[in-house]
């Protein structure tokens, strides 16, 4: 008996954790195609020099400039952007790097910007390219791990609370209409203990 109960508190914390996955991504990509260039909610800030040069030696395509001339970076609720700037023979170049998610950044994906453009194959890196009919051109499939996880957990343990917030609800308002608190069933002509339709333990009348 014991063990039956923990699988099924493990299924159900597994499920929710599902549904929180579920959610983080949904969230990340629902706010794919917001970018820097202004607008409300928009914190923009100069990049050091030391992170722009991270950023272009960590994503810099081979055909890229070997240096970078700077960057910025700029913050929403549910984005970040960073960009790394470099200038070659051919012309400006930039790496953007466009992370997404609530209340940590969960999924990421780089953008390559040349002058004139890369073809769209070249455009992205660690995005789902889409054609940009419905959606925008392309969203993130790279993982944030730790941003993931935290998200995860975060909007399970929400989705959970208001589940049980309106489960709660919904039993005291048929409890307070004379109806079973768990079905629903009709209590009031019946003199009992526990519900006949689903046998859960009735309150008594005061």
């Amino acid at each position: 008996m014991r063990r039956t109960a923990w699988w099924r508190w493990g299924g159900r914390a597994l499920g929710a954790f599902g549904g929180g996955v579920v959610l983080t991504v949904a969230i990340a990509w629902a706010n794919v195609g917001r970018h820097a260039g202004g607008g409300s909610g928009w914190r923009p800030e100069p990049l050091t020099a030391a992170a722009a040069m991270q950023l272009w030696q960590t994503e810099r395509p081979a055909d890229f400039a070997e240096q970078t001339t700077g960057g910025h970076t700029a913050r929403s609720v549910a984005c970040t952007v960073t960009v790394a700037f470099g200038r070659s023979a051919g012309g400006p170049e930039a790496i953007c790097e466009l992370r997404y998610g609530w209340p940590m950044r969960a999924m990421r994906m780089v953008n390559y910007r040349t002058n004139p453009p890369l073809p769209a194959t070249r455009q992205f890196r660690g995005a789902f390219l889409t054609g940009g009919s419905i959606l925008p051109p392309a969203v993130p499939w790279l993982v944030v791990w730790p941003g993931l996880l935290v998200d995860a957990v975060f909007l399970a343990a929400a989705s959970v609370l208001v589940v049980m917030l309106v489960s709660a609800g919904r039993r005291w308002w048929r409890r307070r209409r004379g109806r079973c608190g768990g079905c629903g069933y009709d209590t009031r002509l019946i003199d009992a203990t526990r519900c006949p339709e689903c046998g859960a333990t009735l309150r008594p009348r005061s």
